[in-house]
């Protein structure tokens, strides 16, 4: 887990607040309710699906001590969707925290995954655009690493997803523009 839960209102949106299957809100309610992590590993199941949700270092919170440790030994399967929850998201223009992902971490973590692999990042709102914030965002990996990013955004929180390959980032593009379709609440896709 990244950060220690400090039973703050972090994490205690209401599932309902976000358009998706009965199951899936039921199973997030679920995991606000017992704000147990190691229930994510059932979500497969509860939904019929074939994928495999691995936790890394369920029981280790990321420290500014820790941190190279940390992501170094993450796990590099062949294609991967990378999930990663820093509570704030990138770090900020000045000082970062424990609550925030480094850019050169996520390079760190480039370097590893295949082509047909995602890194996704949870963003929090920034007190700016979220449009003008994904331009800065972008820069700055862009400053790390060769990489595509695409993002969904909507109300106060953006999924930053990341991929070596421009092809595996379009898939990326078209299912976000599919949920976009069905989602009542506004949505917004943005990419490249």
């Amino acid at each position: 887990m990244m950060t220690p839960d400090d039973q703050s209102d972090n994490g205690k949106t209401s599932p309902s607040d976000f358009h998706s299957k009965v199951e899936i809100i039921n199973f997030c309610k679920e995991l606000r309710e017992f704000r147990n992590l190691n229930l994510i590993t059932e979500l497969p199941n509860r939904t019929g699906s074939k994928y495999i949700v691995k936790l890394h270092k369920p029981n280790i919170n990321i420290t500014n001590k820790n941190r190279t440790s940390y992501f170094s030994n993450i796990a590099a399967e062949k294609d991967q969707v990378i999930f990663l929850d820093p509570d704030n998201g990138f770090q900020p223009d000045g000082k970062f925290n424990k609550k925030h992902v480094l850019y050169g971490e996520i390079n760190c973590l480039l370097e590893k995954i295949s082509d047909n692999s995602v890194i996704s990042v949870f963003q929090h709102f920034r007190r700016r655009n979220f449009g003008e914030d994904f331009k800065k965002i972008r820069d700055r990996l862009l400053k790390y690493t060769p990489c595509f990013v695409a993002a969904i955004y909507w109300n106060f929180l953006m999924f930053v997803c990341l991929s070596k390959s421009k092809e595996t980032i379009g898939k990326v593009v078209k299912i976000n523009e599919n949920y976009k379709k069905m989602e009542i609440n506004k949505i917004n896709v943005i990419s490249d």
